[in-house]
């Protein structure tokens, strides 16, 4: 052990005040225990030399000290080696444990270093709980600047890891905005969307240097969508956003809805320090309507029929049959006619139109017998006619025939094939008379009349359908601002961007919960 260093002066306060007092009185004659106030003053000045003579004993142990750290010696006694130990519940393990515990003092080894032969043992300090919670995330974020850094290679308890200040923070936090309707997902081939913002009245002033992003999410990335149209100048004020020839449209998961989204990214967000100016400085949109539109050209028929009898539509085919008759159907299916409320497009390619030649392989359709048509579908109960318009004239010339498909609309089976049917029936006159001959009892003659049919005879039938969805809101909006997802009801009016209110720098830890497979997070604020 160290000797302590010897005195210098080993007088006390207690001593000097006594000389002072005696010496006044032997020397002066003056009592100074009668008088209060110079007792004081005699105090004061013992306490002062006390103090200096407590900084002049220890001038020989600092003396003491600054030669040991000339020699690189630590005058602290050895004590022994720590480390961090680190627990691992094993992977079998299904529920969250609280009642596995390590007690104080259990021993760790530790494998020899090179040129050691034994291992070195540690003992635990504390009685720790164990838990098979994990760490999978950590965050640090700087709200004043809006910055964050990825830092979960701090939690990482195998393998290297680097150091790191925990709060520095380096990436700009992304502020983005999601609509999701059901109805983007449920087709695909969007030929066009449109969406209508209605922005709160003077809210958008401080977005006029700000430039906004559109794009897709989906589980493998995202896919950037170009606005080949845009009134609200990037949501300055109220006006309109047109997408057209958008790709296939995923489904994507957001606060717990899996719907087909629509994201907008605002670039050059900057937020202000003020929270007051901060929620005037970006936009409030009161109100948002999607429109999108569908269109499917030139789908083919599924099946066809005529009555009974199945038509082969790869080659020229006779809707009604080379003879026609009062009755007469022809059937024709296609997935195009499952969706209530498309508008369908029949483009039909006469092989003998009515103003085809007299010398063609099949002669030029008649309409002299005033054909009639009606078109029919199935509502479930019966076949109801279907409000359509006919620019073939009966099947008389290339045209289309175009019609909505009624909400009433049902799948049915004709001649045992299930699908989407639809059926024109000829109801009335006819497309020629078949060759027959007749008597005349006035000349008591047989006269032969030639026929005169000319049944239509189609080239190509091809289908287009077209569907419009909307204006509807979205079903919900999903705001992500500092790094918080926030589900908003569609209908509602909502701030798409926003700062943080508060000035800190934090640390996020995002703990995997077993049970559930989901991310809590916890967060630790380190305020400026």
């Amino acid at each position: 052990m160290i000797p302590n260093a010897p005195k210098i002066d080993s007088r006390t306060e207690k001593e000097f005040f006594q000389k002072a007092l005696s010496g006044m009185k032997d020397r002066l004659d003056i009592n100074m225990e009668q008088d209060h106030l110079a007792t004081a003053i005699l105090r004061v000045f013992a306490r002062y030399c006390g103090l200096i003579i407590q900084r002049l004993n220890q001038v020989p142990e600092k003396n003491h000290v600054a030669f040991l750290d000339m020699l690189n010696v630590s005058r602290m006694s050895p004590v022994p080696a720590q480390v961090p130990l680190t627990f691992i519940p094993v992977k079998t393990i299904p529920k969250i444990i609280s009642g596995i515990v390590v007690p104080a003092g259990t021993k760790v080894a530790a494998p020899p270093e090179e040129g050691e032969t034994e291992a070195t043992v540690f003992e635990t300090m504390f009685e720790v709980s164990l838990t098979n919670i994990a760490i999978n995330k950590i965050l640090a974020v700087d709200s004043k600047n809006d910055r964050y850094t990825d830092k979960s290679a701090l939690g990482k308890i195998n393998g290297k890891t680097s150091e790191q200040f925990a709060f520095s923070a380096d990436n700009s936090i992304d502020h983005v905005f999601y609509m999701g309707l059901t109805d983007l997902g449920k087709r695909e081939n969007i030929r066009e969307l449109r969406v209508q913002f209605e922005m709160a009245s003077g809210s958008a002033s401080g977005l006029l240097g700000h430039k906004l992003e559109w794009f897709i999410p989906s589980p493998d990335g995202k896919v950037r969508l170009l606005r080949d149209e845009d009134t609200t100048q990037d949501l300055k004020e109220s006006g309109e956003t047109v997408f057209k020839n958008l790709p296939q449209w995923p489904w994507h998961s957001l606060c717990g809805h899996n719907l087909p989204w629509l994201g907008c990214r605002c670039l050059d967000f900057a937020a202000n320090d003020s929270a007051a100016e901060n929620a005037q400085q970006f936009p409030i949109i009161k109100g948002v309507k999607i429109t999108a539109r569908w269109v499917f050209q030139d789908g083919l028929p599924t099946g066809l029929f005529f009555n009974n009898l199945p038509i082969d539509f790869s080659r020229d085919f006779f809707p009604f049959g080379q003879r026609p008759q009062f009755g007469d159907l022809f059937y024709l299916s296609c997935d195009l006619f499952e969706v209530p409320g498309a508008q369908i497009v029949l483009k039909i390619k006469m092989t003998n139109p009515v103003s085809g030649t007299l010398n063609a392989s099949v002669p030029p359709v008649t309409r002299k017998g005033d054909p009639r048509i009606r078109w029919e579908y199935w509502n479930g109960h019966c076949w109801d006619e279907l409000d359509c318009r006919d620019e073939t004239s009966v099947f008389t010339k290339d045209g289309q025939v175009s019609f909505v498909v009624p909400s009433a609309f049902k799948c049915t089976i004709i001649n045992g094939l299930e699908g989407a049917w639809i059926r024109a029936r000829l109801i009335s006159g006819n497309y020629g008379h078949e060759e027959r001959f007749e008597f005349n009892n006035t000349e008591q003659r047989l006269y032969h009349i030639p026929s005169t049919l000319a049944p239509p005879c189609f080239q190509t039938i091809a289908i287009t359908s077209s569907f419009t969805s909307g204006p509807n809101p979205p079903e919900w909006v999903v705001s992500n601002n500092n790094l918080t997802l926030k589900a908003i009801d569609g209908g509602k009016p909502f701030q798409p961007f926003y700062g943080s209110t508060e000035a800190y720098k934090g640390l996020y830890l995002g703990l995997s919960v077993p049970e559930d497979g989901q991310n809590t997070w916890i967060e630790h604020p380190l305020d400026l």
